[in-house]
Order: C-alpha cells, then sequence, then structure tokens
C-alpha cells in the first residue's frame, strides 16, 4: 500500500534537550536502555543526537504508525527518560508525518 495524506507511511519523533548528566553518563544511559529501545513494538529506528549547544542531545524516532508512537508514550520506557537522561528543563518535541522514505 502506497503512503497517501491520509494514510502517511511512517511518524517522525524529533526530541531535543538539555542534560544534567556529562557527556559520558548520557551515552551510558544510552546504551544500557538500547535493548529495550529494540526491542519497543512499531518502532522502525532511533537515531541518538548530540547538538550543538553544551549538554544538548535528542533523539529521532521513526514509527510505524500514530498507534506505536501512542502506546511508546504510555510506556515505563518513555516515563524513565527524564532521569536516565538528566533532563534539566521540558524537552522540546516535534512529530511529523512522513511522506515516504528515500531508501
Amino acid at each position: 500500500m502506497a503512503a497517501t495524506a491520509e494514510t502517511p507511511g511512517f511518524i517522525v519523533q524529533i526530541v531535543q534537550f538539555e542534560s544534567n548528566k556529562t557527556r559520558e553518563e548520557v551515552l551510558a544511559a544510552a546504551a544500557e536502555r538500547n535493548l529495550q529501545f529494540e526491542a519497543k513494538e512499531g518502532l522502525v529506528q532511533k537515531y541518538y543526537l548530540e547538538l550543538e549547544a553544551p549538554n544538548h542531545y535528542g533523539g529521532v524516532y521513526i514509527w510505524k504508525d500514530k498507534a506505536s508512537m501512542a502506546a511508546f508514550l504510555q510506556s515505563d520506557l518513555f516515563k524513565g527518560i527524564s532521569t536516565a537522561y538528566g533532563i534539566a528543563s521540558k524537552p522540546q518535541v516535534q512529530i511529523a508525518s512522513g511522506l515516504y522514505p528515500l531508501r
């Protein structure tokens, strides 16, 4: 089934945050949680980001659909993100419907 405006092919969630932790602590937290993210139903890919501003990190999540992303937002894995990464203030979150992937 080809993606259309009514049925996008995927959902992109972009999260950016400032951390109270060191770079090494953020990397360790990410590594510790990798298997949980790999097992998350509907998560096609996750890219971990180190942003240009000091102590700013983020993630780009590619979800197969909105239902998968919504289930993640209700999960313990999501609820533990602030503590795991030492998030200093409310993260910035953007959500977009994918039209189609290049590859």
